[in-house]
């Protein structure tokens, strides 16, 4: 953060993106992170907030309680759907394919057993904070 506020000219701001541990793409994440065979940058919410209070840097910050639709990754598991919502949540190409059993039944045992079901489709808690971070001007 510090090269980007760095590179950030007077006037300008920085937008990061939060995922909520407690919802079920972030205790995806969270669970992937602490696994050393998975290469994930973590850090979490308050470690980014302490950073910008203790360089004394200006931001806002807002909620944002969303649910992602993940019916055809669990309905359709190998359909072309299924495959690429699975590599984004992921941040892997062809993670059907390419990771280990374990891992793959592991990851997916997160999503069919983290939906509620709401008007037929199968959701998520995909929680975050969005955090804008502004540069001074001179």
């Amino acid at each position: 953060m510090q090269f980007l506020y760095q590179q950030t000219k007077p006037g300008g701001a920085i937008a990061i993106t939060m995922i909520d541990t407690k919802s079920t793409v972030g205790s995806l994440y969270e669970k992937l992170w602490n696994d050393d065979n998975y290469p994930i940058s973590y850090n979490c919410g308050s470690q980014v907030r302490m950073q910008i209070k203790n360089r004394g840097w200006t931001s806002k910050s807002r909620s944002n309680w969303g649910r992602l639709d993940v019916t055809p990754m669990i309905d359709a598991p190998e359909s072309e759907v299924g495959m690429a919502m699975l590599d984004w949540f992921t941040h892997t190409v062809n993670f059907r394919l390419t990771a280990s059993k374990p891992m793959l039944s592991e990851v997916m045992s997160f999503f069919e057993t983290g939906y509620e079901v709401k008007d037929g489709k199968k959701l998520v808690s995909n929680d975050r904070e969005e955090l804008v971070i502004t540069k001074a001007i001179n």
